[in-house]
């Protein structure tokens, strides 16, 4: 079996992520960092020029991952309800095999004060509510979910079960299964929000 090797950024941005959870962005410094990769700040400084550029690097990667769900949806040319589920999916099974990265989410600290933060974390939401909204606009278009709310309604509910769920679980000490409640919860909105007949 082949061995994965990390690379130091790699390192260090997993180690940000922990750090993060643990102790939130004051406790996210270069310094700290260091200490749990056991290296000098200087090593750090060598692979980031200072916090921002961690931060933004984290965000990267959340956008990154909403891109290849994007891409895969459509490649596969995947059906309104059949995308969203995927989406939905993907992102539970995500959050629940690494919660660490639902504190980076709602470290709003981190996001509030550092404009080019903000500007990107607004950017990446923005990116998921369009997406989302594509997705039941063609469902209202096709007649599989009703006309009676709008696109960017539908998708501000979906998005806001996302949010609260991951929000609720985190805050809950992730003591309860995310995929398994956010799915039903995901598929009791769906049929709301399907035609009626």
């Amino acid at each position: 079996m082949a061995k994965s090797y990390l690379t130091r950024k790699e390192k260090i941005i997993i180690n940000a992520i922990d750090i993060l959870d643990q102790g939130g962005i004051n406790g996210l410094t270069m310094k700290e960092i260091a200490n749990q990769q056991g290296v000098t700040e200087p090593a750090v400084y060598r692979q980031f020029n200072n916090k921002k550029e961690i931060v933004l690097t984290i965000l990267g990667r959340f956008a990154a991952f909403d891109e290849n769900l994007m891409n895969t949806v459509s490649q596969q040319q995947m059906k309104p309800e059949e995308a969203i589920i995927y989406f939905f999916t993907s992102y539970a099974t995500y959050y629940e095999n690494y919660p660490q990265i639902v504190t980076a989410l709602f470290s709003f600290d981190v996001y509030r004060y550092e404009p080019e933060a903000n500007r990107r974390m607004k950017e990446i939401i923005q990116k998921r509510s369009s997406f989302v909204e594509r997705l039941t606009q063609e469902g209202i278009e096709l007649e599989i979910f009703s006309a009676d709310q709008s696109a960017q309604i539908y998708a501000q509910m979906l998005l806001g079960l996302l949010w609260s769920s991951m929000y609720q679980w985190k805050m809950d000490e992730c003591g309860w299964n995310l995929k398994n409640n956010m799915m039903e919860q995901l598929k009791w909105m769906l049929n709301c929000m399907k035609q009626s007949s």
